[in-house]
């Protein structure tokens, strides 16, 4: 499944929801990352965007706001490190392809920024089921 820079705008428009998590992460994970796993492995799957700040006084329209991930490789490691770590997550249902960084597509305030997106099966649609 490919993404693209339209489709992060459109996700963004459209606003959370039961497949489409959002949420700002500037330089480490935020703690509900793992909610959001756990639910989406445990529901219909989804999408999380990382590297978004929520608004959540403005229209829907307006509420979230692209301010970036400063450094994706870093959230990435640190994220599958997490996820790998059995005294922390139960079960890694992800491969490295379902993490996938945006990088410096996003031109706001004049700089580009990155973000990053996972895309997360539910866990019996996932490859790693067993």
């Amino acid at each position: 499944m490919t993404i693209t820079p339209d489709d992060i705008y459109n996700l963004i428009h459209k606003g959370e929801g039961a497949s489409v998590e959002i949420k700002k992460c500037s330089n480490t994970l935020p703690r509900s990352v793992w909610e959001t796993y756990s639910a989406f492995a445990n529901t219909r799957g989804g999408v999380m965007l990382l590297g978004i700040t929520e608004h959540k006084e403005r229209p829907i329209e307006s509420r979230f706001e692209i301010t970036g991930v400063s450094d994706p490789d870093k959230i990435e490691t640190d994220f599958f490190n997490i996820l790998n770590n059995r005294q922390k997550v139960s079960r890694n249902i992800l491969f490295d392809s379902d993490f996938r960084q945006i990088v410096r597509k996003f031109y706001q305030h004049g700089i580009f920024l990155d973000i990053c997106v996972l895309i997360l099966r539910n866990l019996k649609m996932s490859k790693r089921y067993g």
